[in-house]
């Protein structure tokens, strides 16, 4: 969808609102409120939606801005770009390090870009898609380029921190019966880097979810051959439910899981 100068532009405001984070995060000076649905939302929030939708703006005035924090909600559009300005809030707040920034564009219901930047969660990472439909992952090492994922030693699994056991172990015992698993519990879209990475077989969410929370990680698993389903979840059951499309009403999500097939 974008040129290598359109995608460094996008890195570029990704890694400006990146330093903006961290100057709120490291001094600590940030007010929390809450908003209509009862979460959590900080200044830094809100600033950081307004640089990236303005940034944004100036270089792709055709393509409108969603953003979790912005005002615009038009469900007309075909093509649009989807923002979560800080995702993991709430880990941010309480000055824990795995919240990022994700930026994705979708067009005709489903993310043909992707972006997530983590600038202080395991000394700082990016991933995004590149001009040629690449995943690029940036370190404080460097720039690498993966096309796949080496499989990964027994079954190990990232989710949420509000994740409950008895929910690993409803689906563990559906789909992977008898197998002895370990967990690893991050805040937001920072859980895509361990899918990425080769670091877990399994990303699973219980939760609802929003939309601008997993466009971008949805598309940079696909790059690699990898999967993001929708889960069917009841007190007892747990089952596949299709995929998910994009620019739903009130852009809300259900359960999912994520794999490298």
């Amino acid at each position: 969808m974008f040129n290598r100068d359109q995608v460094e532009y996008i890195v570029g405001v990704a890694k400006k609102a990146g330093e903006m984070a961290v100057g709120y995060f490291e001094g600590n000076n940030f007010n929390v409120s809450r908003k209509k649905d009862n979460s959590e939302v900080t200044c830094a929030d809100i600033e950081i939606s307004k640089f990236i939708g303005e940034s944004l703006n100036k270089e792709f005035s055709d393509i409108p801005v969603i953003c979790e924090e912005g005002d615009l909600r038009d469900h007309s559009f075909d093509t649009f770009f989807l923002i979560d300005p800080i995702d993991g809030t709430g880990s941010f707040a309480a000055l824990k390090t795995d919240f990022s920034i994700n930026i994705a564009l979708v067009k005709d219901k489903k993310p043909v870009f992707g972006l997530i930047y983590a600038p202080l969660f395991e000394g700082g990472k990016m991933m995004f898609s590149n001009c040629d439909d690449e995943v690029v992952l940036e370190t404080q090492t460097g720039l690498k380029v993966i096309k796949a994922v080496e499989e990964v030693e027994g079954i190990k699994i990232v989710t949420s921190k509000k994740t409950k056991d008895e929910q690993l172990e409803l689906y563990m015992n559906t789909f992977i019966p008898d197998t002895e698993y370990e967990v690893f519990r991050v805040s937001s879209a920072a859980k895509f880097f361990y899918v990425i990475e080769g670091k877990v077989n399994l990303y699973l969410h219980f939760r609802p979810s929003m939309e601008w929370d997993i466009a971008a990680g949805h598309y940079l698993v696909e790059l690699i051959d990898g999967e993001l389903k929708k889960l069917k979840i009841t007190q007892d059951s747990i089952a596949l439910d299709g995929k998910f499309l994009y620019n739903k009403k009130d852009y809300l999500n259900g359960p999912f899981m994520a794999k490298i097939t």
